[in-house]
């Protein structure tokens, strides 16, 4: 279980008989996770203060005038006074300390004393305790009640890090009960929440596993006994256990797994740390365990794993530790499908210190703005209108994710988004509508296509469609070889592109002879029939109406 869940169960654990989980769970629990953050982090780095401060008073007496000694010990002493809140007198007296000792490092780097490391880690402290307030007097405003409630409870816990270290190592090894049921009530509810909105979108898994069940069926004890007797497990002082990927660099299929012609120093990826000097595991190292869960089976062909383009060392080291391990058969089955990061413009995200914009704030705004393209087509809105602008939202924003090539980062730009004219989901559902009604003008009453004319079909548009919507075979085989939903998407907007120039250029219903009528009706059909198999395979409902 990582570090940040446990920062979250600490907290949940220590307030949950004092509140109620209101509105949507994942909402609420993500509120108390920055809260919860933003909590610890301040008041662990206060307490390094705290342990500081006698000997920061000592470094700022020697060798300095007493008026530089007698303001800060007066702001120390005032910082220690201050109530169980916080407040901004908190981040302001910090700050007027800054100010002293930042005046001591320029008279201990001046006269070069060997205090200067040691005022240089006070400075760096104090400037993260800060920032940390700030969060915190951030998300107060944000989520006052909760915030309140947090700090209440946690401003007189001492050490704070021990105690969650502690929790991950009980709940690791699963002989706490208690413990067991704390994270996955957190987790469970967090779930709910999430599950709920992929609902909403259309979107399902058939499964989610434990991820702590993969350390207490042994799955992780497995591939760590593995490495060690196979001799690529190294201690360090503190007793981490350390995966030697540098000597594994010895080996040429290491080698191509990180994209090396060559081992030297400076292009060698760095050792893995496996397990932690309080024997707890890292993410990675449980990763290893559920990649060799998901693809030791002889069934399984293929493994994807779908996360971040941020995560590619720890992806290829984790493929390394699997050949090493002896599971080269698993190995050579994963795969990473690498994607980039989602960029609000104007917006600077952050979970840990509550800057974060939830999913379905993003449907709810993209639903707004899918009503008022739709009032500006129609002044009377149902029910039934209101279904329309949801289903457009959700098309909107799963082409905004998908359309983009992985490797390149997502500007979420709402004019681009909401957009019937182009490269947009809204505009592939506008154009299967306006397909579909041409078709249902004669009741989808579709010319026997054996007895058709092709060869009136001539002008450079028809013929550039029609060959368009041949490709489509390869064009979904190219996309799976190569775990790219964006060319799907590509293909489906350069096809509605086509068909809009030919709808604008030349009548179908009332075209000049029945042998172009009934060959264009066959190819309007032909258009409907992959626009909506491109569409269904992307994800986006496809739209009879609009």
């Amino acid at each position: 279980m990582g570090k940040q869940v446990a920062y979250l169960v600490f907290v949940y654990s220590k307030i949950k008989d004092k509140v109620d989980i209101s509105g949507k769970s994942d909402h609420w629990f993500g509120a108390l996770y920055s809260i919860a953050n933003a909590s610890i982090e301040s008041l662990i780095r206060l307490d390094e203060i705290d342990l500081q401060k006698n000997s920061l008073l000592k470094i700022i007496s020697s060798k300095t005038d007493a008026q530089n000694y007698d303001e800060l010990e007066r702001y120390i002493k005032k910082l220690s006074k201050i109530g169980n809140y916080y407040t901004i007198d908190w981040i302001d007296i910090l700050k007027k300390i800054l100010e002293v000792i930042q005046e001591k490092k320029g008279i201990e780097e001046k006269n070069k004393y060997e205090n200067v490391k040691q005022v240089t880690a006070i400075i760096d402290t104090i400037n993260k305790t800060v920032e940390w307030l700030e969060v915190f007097s951030s998300v107060s405003i944000k989520w006052p009640k909760l915030s309140k409630t947090v700090l209440s409870t946690l401003i007189n816990e001492r050490n704070i890090n021990e105690k969650i270290s502690e929790l991950m190592q009980k709940y690791e090894s699963g002989e706490y009960k208690e413990i067991n049921s704390l994270f996955r009530e957190v987790c469970s509810k967090v779930l709910e929440g999430i599950k709920e909105t992929l609902n909403n979108v259309g979107i399902k898994f058939d499964k989610f596993d434990w991820e702590s069940d993969l350390v207490r069926n042994k799955l992780v004890d497995k591939i760590l006994n593995e490495l060690e007797q196979r001799g690529w497990i190294i201690e360090d002082k503190d007793g981490a256990k350390i995966l030697n990927i540098k000597k594994a660099l010895k080996i040429k299929d290491i080698r191509d797994i990180f994209g090396l012609d060559k081992v030297d120093e400076e292009s060698a990826p760095p050792n893995l740390v496996l397990i932690r000097s309080d024997g707890t595991t890292l993410y990675t190292t449980r990763d290893i365990a559920y990649a060799l869960y998901k693809g030791e089976s002889d069934k399984v062909e293929k493994v994807l794993n779908i996360i971040g383009k941020d995560q590619t060392l720890p992806q290829k080291q984790l493929k390394a530790a699997l050949y090493l391990a002896g599971y080269k058969n698993v190995a050579d089955k994963l795969f990473h499908v690498a994607y980039e990061l989602v960029i609000l413009p104007g917006a600077k995200l952050s979970a840990r210190r509550g800057r974060y914009i939830t999913f379905d704030e993003i449907l709810e705004d993209a639903k707004e703005k899918a009503l008022e393209e739709i009032r500006k087509r129609s002044t009377d809105i149902s029910l039934e209108e209101f279904d329309l602008a949801r289903d457009i939202a959700v098309g909107a924003v799963k082409y905004a994710l998908i359309s983009v090539a992985p490797e390149r980062t997502i500007t979420f730009d709402w004019n681009r988004i909401i957009n019937f004219e182009q490269n947009s989901g809204p505009f592939l559902q506008y154009t299967y509508a306006r397909a579909t009604s041409i078709l249902r003008k004669i009741n989808f009453e579709i010319p026997e296509a054996d007895i058709i004319n092709y060869e009136v079909l001539n002008t450079n548009v028809e013929k550039e469609l029609i060959f368009n919507l041949a490709r489509f075979p390869e064009i979904v085989l190219e996309a799976g070889e190569k775990f790219r939903p964006d060319i799907i998407a590509d293909y489906a907007n350069k096809i509605s592109i086509l068909f809009n120039s030919f709808y604008q250029r030349f009548p179908v219903l009332r075209a000049d002879t029945r042998e172009k009528r009934d060959a264009r009706l066959i190819m309007v059909d032909a258009f409907r029939t992959v626009l909506r198999n491109s569409l269904d395979l992307l994800g986006i409902k496809p739209l009879e109406k609009m």
